[in-house]
Order: structure tokens, then C-alpha cells, then sequence
């Protein structure tokens, strides 16, 4: 990418703080994995085909709701993304807000930005 990049996992978080891999198909599948083995190389691939890297300056790293599960500091691929989280309700998906950007998530792995320097 030219500057320093993160890889971020695309979340979808509910009003009770949960965060889903779907914006609405709210299934033990879909949840966000709190506890991953480092030998549980299905769950790894699966996050890891989801994630998008992006420059590193458009998410606020320090901001608790991007960090990961921490079990994952101990997996290797895992340790080092960040979480996306975008509010969802029912009806709507709304953009991650951060750096003066906004950010989301869309159902082809595109991500719409906007904010900073448009």
C-alpha cells in the first residue's frame, strides 16, 4: 500500500456490545470467536479471508472496540488485526466513526471511506 498498513476484521456490533461476522444472521457461526487455538486452522483461515488491509492512519487503534479478542495476541495471523466494528440494529448497518473518517464495510469486502482528506 505505500504507508504503513493493519489488517482490520470487518464486525458487525450490536447494541449490547456483541460483535457478529454477519450484520444480521446472528448465529453461534457468526459470532465473533472470543477463544481461538492456534491449531484450529479453519477458524484462523476463516477470519483471515474476511479481513482487508488498509492503511494503518484510518482506524484509531487505541480506541478499545477495534482491539481483538484477547486470546488472539497468542495466535499467530490474529495478533496483529484490528476490529471494524460497525453498529448495527435490525434495519441498518452504520459506518465505523474514527479519525474524523467513516468507514464501512460492504457485503463484497469494499469499503467505503469517507472523511480525511477526500
Amino acid at each position: 500500500m505505500g504507508t504503513d498498513s493493519i489488517r482490520i476484521l470487518p464486525t458487525y456490533r450490536t447494541p449490547d456490545g456483541r460483535h457478529w461476522l454477519h450484520p444480521s444472521h446472528h448465529t453461534q457461526l457468526t459470532a465473533l470467536p472470543q477463544h481461538v487455538d492456534a491449531a484450529d486452522r479453519h477458524t484462523i483461515r476463516r477470519l483471515m479471508n474476511a479481513t482487508v488491509p488498509v492503511n494503518s492512519q484510518w482506524l484509531d487503534q487505541t480506541d478499545p472496540v477495534t482491539a481483538h479478542p484477547a486470546n488472539w495476541s497468542a495466535v499467530p495471523g490474529l495478533r496483529d488485526l484490528a476490529l471494524l466494528p460497525q453498529p448495527v440494529s435490525r434495519t441498518t448497518v452504520k459506518p465505523y466513526r474514527g479519525r474524523g473518517r467513516s468507514i464501512l464495510s460492504t457485503d463484497r469486502l469494499a469499503l467505503l471511506i469517507r472523511g480525511v482528506h477526500e
